[in-house]
């Protein structure tokens, strides 16, 4: 994997993919990360479903089925293997991979053409390599990642406060608090 040649240093203990499955099975070959799945990926599934069987419409108009199908996105909240987010709400680790969305829009922004030529596209990959380079050695010296944004560290705060108190909730009762939050 590329990654090893050019940043021998990157040992990432945990991978987040939408669930494709030659990424996961690069990723644990190579790098032996845990990998865990989209939360965000996740809910889109079951969106996708909802509207493939012809729910929407309930869905849209009753308030009751609506939470109904919000709770099966909760469900990763809970322990399992793959899409388990209950340990990674714990130990503040990413739920999503919007952070890769975000780079991947942005970097699209910047190219500016769906279909750029050869040479071009190599300048926007030295030019972004430059600035991730720098942003991994500050990370490496002892320097603070990228800020997030107040809404999405409040949203952690809050799942947080929900999981850590799972002992004491009934399941339903705790499936309907995931379900508030998200």
């Amino acid at each position: 994997m590329k990654l090893k040649e050019i940043e021998p240093r990157s040992q990432p203990h945990t991978i987040i993919t939408d669930f494709e499955k030659a990424a996961i099975n690069a990723f644990t070959s190579v790098l032996q990360p845990k990998i865990h799945g989209c939360h965000f990926h996740f809910g889109q599934c079951i969106w996708r479903k909802v509207e493939e069987y012809g729910y929407a419409g309930r869905y849209n108009t009753e308030p009751e089925y609506a939470m109904l199908i919000r709770m099966l996105v909760a469900v990763a909240l809970f322990s399992s293997d793959i899409w388990d987010c209950y340990k990674y709400v714990l130990d503040d680790t990413p739920r999503t991979n919007n952070a890769v969305e975000r780079w991947h829009s942005a970097f699209a922004r910047s190219v500016q053409i769906a279909h750029p030529t050869l040479p071009r596209l190599i300048i926007k990959f030295q030019n972004e390599q430059n600035t991730d380079q720098l942003v991994v050695e500050r990370i490496f010296a002892g320097g603070d990642p990228p800020l997030r944004k107040n809404k999405y560290k409040d949203l952690d705060r809050r799942l947080r406060t929900v999981v850590m108190d799972y002992e004491n909730f009934k399941n339903v009762i705790l499936c309907k608090s995931f379900w508030y939050l998200l």
